[in-house]
């Protein structure tokens, strides 16, 4: 797999503006690049050509506008804190009064893939013009241009700075060896009844998670789990509860494949959808903590 640059970092919030941690990251340049050919991790992958074809896309346009869509808080409740254990598990998380505070200490997926309010979206430019992400949430904003719950996704942000949204290039990933990794430790996991994995499938998990920040011991997560708080639909089976075991793996593909187009399908594999009965979208607090 490609080597995340920020997987040293020991700041509560990840200074996500730095290049180092944007299009110098390996990890976030293979979803942002124009070409993905030197991403060993991006085993197939979708090229667009402008210039020469004019085959172009819109989602780098709207990954920096919102889009009409965002996060859900469920789903970034979802993210482990640091030290590997949920945020209801452990004195690392922050609380939600803010942006930042949801950021600080957690999953280095959420902290690279969501955006920092006031954070520069893209350094070049035309003049006279600002690509400034809001401090404040753009939620009445035209609906090509807000994020509706004000968790807006960073997955996909580029250097490449838009006009409007019908001129994208950048290279989309269709298959990673880290979707690889994730269908051999669900398979493996089911293959022993839901309650263990074998060596390979623990190696291949600790790689995920030791990129992400994360100590590569998932046990650290499974052992500090309670189902009865984790409000994801992946909880259940047929209206049934998982194993600790299975629900962490499942958590882990959500978190790793954010944005990429497989939660539906997963959601149905798994007979998850029941739980979508009432139940309520939340995003970003919007109100002074006093």
């Amino acid at each position: 797999m490609v080597r995340n640059t920020a997987v040293n970092t020991t700041d509560e919030i990840v200074k996500t503006d730095l290049d180092e941690y944007k299009m110098d990251n390996p990890y976030f340049a293979q979803f942002s690049a124009n070409s993905l050919e030197e991403y060993s991790e991006v085993l197939l992958w979708r090229a667009y050509n402008d210039a020469d074809y004019k085959i172009t896309h819109s989602a780098a346009f709207y990954v920096r506008t919102g889009g009409n869509t965002g996060l859900t808080r469920h789903f970034v409740e979802t993210f482990l804190c640091r030290d590997g254990k949920p945020i209801y598990a452990t004195d690392e998380y922050k609380g939600d009064e803010s942006l930042l505070d949801v950021r600080k200490n957690r999953d280095l997926r959420l902290q690279l893939f969501m955006m920092t309010p006031g954070e520069t979206l893209s350094p070049k430019i035309m003049e006279g013009e600002s690509d400034l992400l809001k401090e404040t949430p753009a939620i009445l904003d035209i609906t090509e241009k807000r994020c509706v719950t004000s968790h807006q996704i960073r997955k996909g942000l580029s250097g490449n700075w838009y006009r409007d949204g019908n001129t994208c290039i950048e290279g989309c990933p269709v298959y990673r060896v880290a979707e690889a990794y994730l269908n051999y430790i669900e398979a493996d996991c089911m293959e022993h009844g839901g309650t263990s994995i074998g060596t390979d499938a623990a190696k291949y998990w600790g790689d995920l998670r030791e990129r992400a920040g994360l100590p590569r011991d998932y046990t650290i997560t499974v052992n500090s789990t309670d189902l009865t708080k984790e409000s994801d639909w992946a909880v259940y089976s047929a209206g049934q509860p998982v194993s600790a075991l299975l629900y962490n793996i499942r958590r882990e593909r959500r978190c790793e494949l954010m944005e990429e187009g497989f939660r539906m399908t997963d959601l149905r594999r798994w007979m998850a959808l029941d739980q979508v009965k009432k139940f309520v979208i939340q995003g970003v607090n919007l109100w002074d903590p006093t």
